[in-house]
């Protein structure tokens, strides 16, 4: 048996194991919740919250996900729009937003100052500064909420008496080549990666919904405290953990669109992903091509239509075919457990590419040490730190 079957077998055991531990947790989370709910175990009077939301351009969709925000089931609470640069479009769009809420308590906050090299961190610790409730949730500009969304995750925070809450991000309403290449992976790596590790106790937050209170998190050192951070995320997920507080993953699914990204920025934004991984978790890093084993059975296949002296089976390309089906099935279930409905028969053959385009960006991250993000570069150190390029 030749050693790139042997390593797409344990590939495709590992794969799997994933999506089970991961149905299986959010599923039981999911009962919890709702048994939370019925039972009244849930706070008598919903506390205000502040909704602290970075925006810097105008995204596709923008319009929408604001509106979704707008439109929320939740007796109390403001908004707060951080836009660093006063010439923004942004602000235009989000003008015309607040004119079709005028009684929606809505604040916006331009022209703040650096606390450090991370673009978001320096907006988050800016919003937070002028948020009036103790509260706070982050609310990227992509997502799309369901209305009852803020409730639950109140309900939630309140349940599992936790400091931090994030949630299972869902890509949906994709209109182009890349936009679907990258849903397909936050539906699959991305969500299934960050429910599994919830359930052995290791949280992974994805910032873009985090509810906290201002408290808490001044005990870890408030925003400064990662203010060069690149996955600053992840980061405070680990920190809060390290003092001893509960980080805490909601099971609702958040929708996240963005329905015409293109090629180029999936591909930056995953090879971003991926830089910031290895310089957080190197060991993590290394064995992220066990959960690929498209690729694995991508090399089997080819390795066999060459007929080369490594591959010791005449049938190599049949096994590298089942391990490519059965990391395609299980994409497709794991969808499926996530959203409740089935995957677009058009987008299915596409896993395959996502999955060699994945582990092209994985090379790459692991071979650059500059790092583009928001039209600046920087050098990216161990523990995902950012530094100043050097003057020349």
């Amino acid at each position: 048996m030749s050693v790139f079957l042997i390593i797409g077998v344990v590939s495709g055991v590992l794969t799997w194991l994933v999506v089970l531990l991961a149905h299986a947790h959010r599923h039981r989370q999911l009962r919890e919740l709702e048994g939370s709910l019925n039972g009244q175990n849930t706070p008598p009077v919903l506390p205000p919250v502040s909704i602290l939301k970075p925006i810097r351009g105008i995204d596709d969709g923008l319009m929408e996900n604001l509106r979704a925000i707008a439109e929320q089931d939740y007796p109390e609470f403001e908004v707060l729009i951080g836009i660093k640069d006063n010439t923004d479009p942004a602000l235009v769009a989000v003008a015309r937003w607040q004119d079709e809420y005028p009684n929606l308590p809505v604040r916006v906050i331009t022209g703040f100052e650096d606390i450090g090299l991370n673009p978001k961190v320096n907006s988050l610790h800016a919003l937070e500064r002028e948020a009036r409730h103790a509260l706070c949730l982050i609310s990227d500009a992509d997502v799309h909420p369901l209305p009852s969304y803020l409730r639950r995750l109140v309900c939630w925070y309140s349940a599992c008496t936790a400091e931090l809450v994030h949630s299972v991000l869902l890509g949906c309403d994709a209109r182009s080549f890349g936009a679907i290449l990258d849903n397909l992976q936050v539906n699959s790596f991305v969500a299934g990666n960050q429910i599994a590790l919830d359930a052995v106790k290791h949280p992974t937050v994805v910032g873009k919904s985090m509810l906290f209170r201002k408290d808490d998190l001044a005990a870890i050192g408030g925003w400064p405290a990662v203010n060069d951070t690149l996955n600053e995320d992840y980061a405070i997920g680990r920190l809060m953990d390290r003092h001893g507080m509960r980080v805490a993953l909601c099971p609702d699914i958040l929708p996240v669109r963005e329905p015409r990204r293109s090629f180029r920025s999936f591909a930056n934004r995953h090879i971003r992903w991926a830089q910031m991984r290895r310089a957080s978790r190197l060991d993590g890093y290394l064995a992220e091509p066990l959960l690929n084993p498209t690729f694995w059975g991508v090399v089997l296949i080819l390795l066999s239509l060459t007929q080369c002296e490594c591959v010791s089976s005449p049938l190599s390309w049949a096994h590298g075919a089942i391990l490519v089906c059965a990391k395609v099935l299980a994409d497709v279930l794991l969808y499926r457990s996530l959203s409740g409905a089935w995957l677009p028969a058009a987008h299915i053959p596409l896993i395959i590419v996502k999955d060699l385009c994945i582990m092209a960006f994985w090379l790459a991250g692991f071979a650059l040490r500059r790092v583009t993000w928001r039209d600046r570069t920087f050098l990216l150190t161990k523990g995902a730190q950012l530094k100043r390029l050097p003057d020349l």
